[in-house]
């Protein structure tokens, strides 16, 4: 059931809504571009060894065995659906359905669950000891 927006108490957590993807969507380019790169270019505090395992690890995610579930379970369902389905409700279609909300929520849900998920497959084990002996001689 459809109910007018008497109010603009929707219509603000729709644009917060919007924010939050957004803001979620650019800490993962960063995060990813951060893994990528070899670790962290403020600090530098990625071993060698370490950073190969990061970048191979985002590489994973992004053309490797996990491409699948990280382009359409995290990237098209957990963020583009639910961005397209809140900027649909502000700026178009001005009635607020429970289906609408719920299915976005839905896919938020599931977008989560996928990046936690393909986080711990793609996590490559980095042997200490071995970098460690390296480092020594």
């Amino acid at each position: 059931v459809a109910e007018p927006r008497e109010h603009g108490v929707p219509r603000v957590l729709e644009i917060g809504t919007i924010c939050l993807i957004v803001a979620e969507a650019l800490v993962l380019a960063l995060f990813l571009k951060t893994m990528l790169a070899g670790g962290d270019p403020l600090f530098e505090t990625m071993e060698p060894g370490y950073a190969a395992t990061a970048a191979a690890s985002a590489n994973c995610w992004l053309s490797g065995d996990l491409a699948g579930m990280f382009w359409v379970l995290l990237v098209a369902v957990g963020l583009a659906f639910p961005l397209a389905s809140a900027i649909i409700q502000v700026f178009w279609w001005p009635r607020h359905t429970r289906i609408a909300a719920l299915s976005a929520a839905v896919c938020v849900l599931a977008g989560g669950c996928t990046l936690r998920f393909i986080t711990l497959l793609a996590g490559a084990h980095v042997d200490v000891l071995v970098n460690a002996v390296a480092m020594i001689a």
